[in-house]
């Protein structure tokens, strides 16, 4: 990630992240005081709308104590049964009429409400034989009604009879010829149109989509402003919200505003359901002026913070490009316009300056190792010469071919084998060419020397050589294996009182080729010796020069991660372990 955007992203945070969290706190506020003065609100209307519907069946349960006042009503209670027919159908007309006479000024008073009186006798079934009255009744016909049979001892009585949607106010009448022993002789009702009460929790509605019901004694709804809806019924189950106001949500996670008041003298309970989603407009208003302010203030944060970075990143992506040009294609002619006269000014200034001298350095550099190379060129030539002038190779291969065909001639075989292969010892030794070549070639030069050994030393040394055939064209610096071989004969020998012998494997190890020369000598001090490969000045003994030479020349060629590893027991002698790549297998030209 450039510069840029990193300023981009560390500004935007460090200007939304203050406003976002008072954006959120206001609205969290703003939010919960908006709700608060809705179920405010929601308590408030159900309030008013319980004390208009107790005050309803207030004035129906005073109605049947002004019509249980009718001296009419209160005679015929209190008279004895008569066998007179006559004198039982001028009561009931008596009883007929007071209940008439009531009903008709309601009606007047109030004419939307449909009012219906009854009169409920016991025991007086000579009232009943003429049927001349539709409000004077037997009070049989109440006795197995439910709320009838819970009333108890109760006097005023509050139901909803749901079959004929009404709502009942029945009053208990006594005969009161003995008013110490008063006698319970007919239940007076008042039954009022349920509609009516409906409509009027539909008036006392806090919002259009608010729902108001009662409840019963036993949690059914007897009446409400709307029919009761499936998502409702978990809402008026709970037993926690049976008073005052609170917000709880359904169980499909729905918020809501549930208001509830007990209604005296009835056991019924009145309760308001309000729905958020289908009344919260004012949060919905005050939420989308919050997002877009919240939108705002991110544009304006984000076109500030490209401005910003734009001004500070230009100057160094200025630098960095210059500076890929001077590393990628070592051109060092640069040149950066800045105009600007603060701090990078003063960087990109001394940054030339630094360049200018990086070049000149350069200059001196290469002329110096130019010197250098003809130097060390010079003192090739010089030794090369010099080995020419110890040695000739021709002069050499000449000799060893005439003692081969005198070893020949005289019939010795041995001398005849050693000699050639010390001819193909030298020949491969001082011959030129690539200094990289294949396993094969390197384990055939390694066996003649050892094949020479063998015959100088007979039976006090052994050897076997194993190299897989898939490793036989693997590439290999020239001159590795012999010196370590030579090494470990001159060592392995010191002390030594049984045969010497001498292991050669190899192996593959993932990318890489692993050659193991192993003797079963004294042994050696192989922490010294890894010491000196990794620091060749910490030692400076002239007997592991050969080895450090083998394992400088593996790494020049191949890296770092190659080269050699000593290991050892003592008295069960030393390894050395050869690590080169894989890779370089049929790859001679990459190291030629």
């Amino acid at each position: 990630m450039n510069i840029r955007n990193k300023l981009v992203l560390y500004f935007l945070p460090a200007v939304l992240v203050p406003a976002a969290i008072i954006t959120i706190t206001v609205f969290t506020s703003s939010r919960s005081i908006i709700l608060d003065q809705m179920r405010e609100l929601v308590q408030k209307n159900l309030h008013s709308s319980r004390l208009a519907i107790q005050q309803r069946l207030l004035f129906a349960g005073e109605l049947t104590s002004l019509i249980y006042a009718h001296p009419a009503i209160r005679d015929v209670l209190s008279s004895n049964p008569s066998a007179h027919s006559a004198d039982n159908l001028v009561n009931l007309i008596y009883l007929d009429h007071a209940l008439d006479s009531y009903i008709r000024s309601i009606y007047f008073s109030i004419n939307s409400i449909s009012i219906n009186t009854r009169l409920y006798l016991r025991n007086r079934s000579e009232l009943l034989n003429d049927s001349i009255s539709s409000r004077v009744m037997d009070h049989v016909l109440v006795e197995n009604e439910y709320w009838y049979k819970e009333a108890g001892e109760r006097t005023m009585i509050y139901t909803v009879n749901l079959n004929d949607d009404k709502v009942i106010a029945a009053r208990k009448l006594y005969d009161l010829r003995n008013i110490d022993l008063p006698v319970y002789a007919a239940l007076l009702t008042i039954e009022i149109s349920a509609k009516y009460f409906n409509e009027l929790l539909n008036t006392y509605k806090s919002f259009p989509g608010s729902r108001v019901y009662i409840l019963n004694e036993h949690g059914a709804v007897i009446l409400g402003s709307d029919p009761v809806c499936s998502q409702d019924y978990p809402l008026l189950q709970r037993e926690e919200i049976k008073s005052g106001a609170a917000i709880t949500k359904t169980p499909d996670g729905e918020a809501a505003i549930i208001a509830a008041e007990a209604m005296p003298d009835t056991g019924w309970t009145i309760m308001s359901i309000t729905y958020l989603s289908a009344i919260n407009l004012p949060e919905r208003v005050f939420t989308l002026i919050v997002i877009g302010i919240l939108t705002v203030s991110v544009i304006v944060s984000l076109a500030m913070a490209i401005l910003l970075s734009n001004a500070i990143s230009r100057p160094i992506v200025a630098l960095v490009q210059s500076m890929r040009t001077v590393g990628e294609h070592n051109n060092f002619n640069i040149s950066i316009a800045y105009t600007g006269s603060d701090e990078f000014s003063y960087l990109i200034s001394q940054y030339k300056n630094m360049i200018t001298q990086i070049r000149d350095l350069i200059g001196k550099l290469y002329i110096s190792e130019m010197n250098k190379h003809q130097a060390e060129l010079d003192a090739k030539n010089a030794q090369i010469q010099a080995l020419q002038a110890q040695i000739n190779p021709h002069f050499l291969y000449n000799t060893l071919d005439s003692i081969n065909l005198y070893a020949i001639k005289y019939n010795v075989p041995a001398i005849c084998e050693m000699i050639e292969s010390m001819a193909n010892f030298f020949r491969y030794t001082l011959s030129g060419g690539s200094a990289i070549i294949t396993l094969q070639e390197e384990i055939t030069h390694t066996r003649n020397y050892l094949k020479l050994q063998s015959m100088r030393m007979g039976s006090d040394l052994k050897y076997d050589i194993a190299v897989s055939g898939e490793l036989q064209n693997v590439r290999i610096v020239k001159l590795v294996m012999q010196p370590l071989v030579e090494n470990s004969i001159i060592h392995g020998f010191k002390n030594k009182k049984r045969p010497l012998e001498i292991n050669i494997t190899t192996r593959r190890n993932n990318d890489d080729v692993v050659i193991v020369i192993k003797d079963n000598g004294i042994g050696a001090d192989t922490a010294a010796m890894n010491r000196l490969l990794g620091d060749p000045s910490d030692s400076g003994n002239s007997n592991y020069f050969a080895v450090s030479n083998v394992h400088k020349r593996v790494q020049n060629t191949f890296g770092t991660k190659y080269g050699l590893c000593f290991f050892s027991e003592p008295g069960a002698g030393t390894s050395v372990h050869i690590t080169i790549p894989m890779s370089s297998q049929g790859e001679s030209n990459k190291y030629d």
